[in-house]
């Protein structure tokens, strides 16, 4: 799944708890909350403690005016330890946008201990943040990581329907996980929004 994919599916930052059944794509930028607290007790690849300066200028490519200006990976890997950094920021950063930009960037890199980065945010507070580590498992090889399904298909039952959302959505293409993908589209634990996008992924 391409950056591109994950990023038009990504939910915007709005306050308002209502959300499409279906993934929409991004046509602006989200708002970005000046009072945001940050995570608490949230996993992290980096040290503990406030943001590096040297965090300053990943974190600037991050609020781009259109999802089209984001950074690629190549423009990344100009800034040592980018991964790293994005790692930082989906953590600490008091904007829910850095936060979630963050974790969708991280999809560029497949290195392992990123796809465990990403599923241990899965058990952030935000939903907004939630959704956006189950896309970024979208750039791991889930078929072959028993784990990282069993995340991915646990978050199909997430309160907030963007969360199940972008978890369906990642789990579409793969093969294993197509009978949890049935159960969730007929359990009662599962948010209707999110049954209603299972069901169109098993019927595509």
């Amino acid at each position: 799944m391409t950056l591109l994919f994950v990023l038009a599916c990504a939910t915007t930052s709005s306050p308002e708890p209502q959300v499409a059944a279906e993934a929409q794509a991004v046509e602006s930028l989200p708002s970005r909350p000046a009072d945001a607290a940050p995570p608490q007790d949230a996993p992290s690849l980096g040290a503990e403690g406030a943001l590096s300066a040297e965090s300053d200028a990943v974190r600037a490519l991050l609020l781009a005016h259109d999802v089209q200006d984001l950074p690629t990976r190549e423009a990344l890997d100009t800034h040592p330890d980018a991964a790293q950094k994005l790692a930082d920021l989906a953590v600490k950063d008091p904007q829910l946008v850095v936060r979630e930009r963050a974790l969708l960037l991280l999809a560029l890199y497949p290195e392992s201990h990123i796809g465990v980065f990403c599923r241990k945010m899965l058990e952030d507070n935000e939903p907004k943040v939630r959704a956006a580590a189950a896309r970024c498992l979208a750039g791991q090889d889930v078929a072959a990581s028993e784990s990282m399904r069993e995340a991915l298909e646990d978050a199909l039952a997430d309160e907030d329907p963007r969360v199940g959302i972008a978890a369906a959505e990642v789990l579409a293409d793969v093969p294993a996980s197509r009978k949890r993908l049935e159960e969730a589209a007929a359990s009662e634990k599962v948010h209707p929004q999110t049954q209603t996008r299972i069901h169109e992924l098993l019927e595509s």
